[in-house]
């Protein structure tokens, strides 16, 4: 969930030195790249700003790539990138999952949902988030879920096959020469307050051949009535009133963790996290993830089978192709905007509101909404079932 709107984070963060707008010049990738020269994008009023993307696409890195691929070809290297970066971090003993709230698309954590997999509609606007969780304050929250982690560091993993429609040449280059991937850390994620808007992003895990990416963001616990002076002043909470007596209000909540980005979580709704799959590669996700899925995205989005013009084949487990392209109009994301006004065009994550004007017993049932659509509703369960959400009611 987002920080309260009332709720303003007011940090500032005096680092000890000037940090240039990018530590990694151009010059000094050589050897990791093929390109001539940097095709990031620039821009002089933010001269902090650590990473950039490229002028052609938000999601390839502009010093490693110059185009954008085929959508067979970015599926397979998604799929390698995230299986590099999994497995990475599980030999490094760093306790990371699926983000499910930075992304606008909402085309991964969504794809993690219906059927694990990178969907091909959603692949000309992939990007792929994960968070590292800093332990400080929840060491015995990550020891709940770490034992046996290094014993399954290469069990699951399915055996990539050659895809149909790969661009000729990938799959023998990618045997013959294998792949390099860059770890990039921003200097700025030194610092965990939320002011610096345009360093949200902690590090990067880059396809050095395709220029494709990782975002890695640091969930912090929201500091301890225990923390220094100085880490107090870095985060400290702020009630906005209506009039002009605004007052400090303490919210140093052992139990809450935050993002740069101003999501706030429960360490319940985190932790321990899950184990999953995506694209044959096992993930954890967080424990309480379809109660995330709904805050973020709503209801419809874990039960709506049309996204543009593309339908969920039930029996297949997949997205397919409409046998006809009328078919699929009028329905699903990216195709209109419903009556609710819902739906933004373009596939854009929709901006749920509230629906307060439904009969009683249809909103004691949630299962519809004023348009009549289906909506998920989350089961209870015990704590071994994938659908349980904690808090749900019995």
């Amino acid at each position: 969930m987002k920080l309260p709107v009332e709720l303003l984070l007011l940090s500032s963060s005096i680092l000890a030195a000037p940090l240039a707008p990018r530590s990694a010049s151009f010059p000094s990738l050589t050897g990791l790249t093929s390109n001539t020269r940097d095709l990031s994008t620039t821009d002089s009023r933010f001269p902090s700003k650590y990473f950039h993307e490229s002028i052609y696409h938000p999601h390839y890195d502009g010093r490693f790539s110059s185009a954008i691929l085929p959508i067979a070809t970015r599926q397979f290297h998604i799929k390698l990138l995230l299986r590099s970066y999994t497995l990475a971090m599980q030999r490094a003993r760093v306790r990371t999952d699926l983000d499910f709230c930075v992304e606008e698309e909402g085309i991964r954590e969504l794809g993690a949902w219906w059927n694990m997999t990178v969907h091909e509609f959603g692949a000309e606007e992939l990007g792929v988030d994960v968070r590292e969780h800093d332990d400080r304050g929840t060491r015995n929250i990550w020891d709940s879920n770490t034992k046996g982690a290094g014993s399954k560091e290469e069990d699951g993993l399915e055996k990539i096959q050659q895809p149909s429609g790969l661009k000729a040449g990938t799959w023998e280059k990618v045997i013959e020469e294998g792949k390099k991937y860059l770890l990039e850390v921003n200097p700025h994620s030194i610092d965990s307050s939320t002011g610096d808007t345009h360093n949200r992003i902690d590090a990067r895990w880059i396809d050095t051949s395709t220029g494709l990416f990782i975002d890695i963001t640091t969930v912090h616990p929201v500091p301890a009535d225990s923390a220094t002076p100085v880490e107090r002043a870095k985060h400290k909470f702020f009630l906005a009133h209506t009039d002009d007596n605004a007052h400090e209000v303490s919210r140093h909540d052992p139990d809450e963790m935050y993002t740069k980005d101003t999501h706030l979580y429960t360490t319940a709704a985190l932790f321990p996290l899950r184990e999953s799959t995506l694209e044959g590669t096992p993930v954890s996700v967080p424990y309480a993830y379809e109660q995330l899925l709904i805050e973020e995205y709503g209801p419809h989005a874990l039960t709506e089978t049309w996204f543009n013009s593309y339908k969920f084949d039930g029996e297949r487990k997949e997205w397919v192709v409409a046998p006809a392209p009328e078919m699929g109009k009028g329905k699903g994301r990216g195709d209109r905007e419903d009556a609710a006004g819902r739906f933004r065009k373009g596939g854009k994550k929709p901006k749920w509101k509230p629906v307060d004007d439904r009969p009683v017993d249809d909103k004691e049932r949630n299962r519809i909404d004023n348009t009549g659509g289906e909506v998920y509703v989350p089961k209870p369960g015990s704590v071994d079932d994938v659908h349980v959400v904690p808090g749900g009611a019995a």
